[in-house]
């Protein structure tokens, strides 16, 4: 994967992030409006962190549809980034819409379509 690569971050990634301690390297990271949102309903000590991790170090794209997987996929898909969840099913409706996908693997390496593990 290469530095250029543009990583559209889902909540669950997010926490995730926070609860492994995953360190994303350095590319560029973005959320939707949806999953900012999302983050700022939850209480967990892993949601706020993340909430500032957002503030600090994503940029955050405008949400076009109600529905948070179906928004991002779309965006994932107009904006042309990767989209990094841990949701199966998101990825596979991702993957029928041409989007790369990536997760997170033994819980410390994202791995992005077959791609090398960082």
């Amino acid at each position: 994967m290469g530095s250029s690569d543009k990583l559209l971050l889902d909540t669950n990634m997010l926490i995730s992030l926070f609860r492994f301690g995953v360190d994303l390297g350095d590319h560029e990271l973005f959320v939707t409006e949806s999953v900012v949102d999302e983050l700022r309903s939850m209480r967990s000590q892993h949601a706020r962190a993340a909430l500032n991790f957002v503030e600090l170090k994503c940029g955050v794209l405008k949400s076009v549809l109600s529905y948070a997987d179906a928004d991002l996929v779309e965006v994932a898909s107009a904006s042309g980034c990767i989209l990094a969840t841990n949701d199966r099913e998101l990825r596979k409706s991702a993957k029928a819409r041409g989007v790369r996908t990536a997760y997170l693997r033994e819980k410390k390496m994202l791995v992005i379509d077959g791609a090398a593990q960082i």
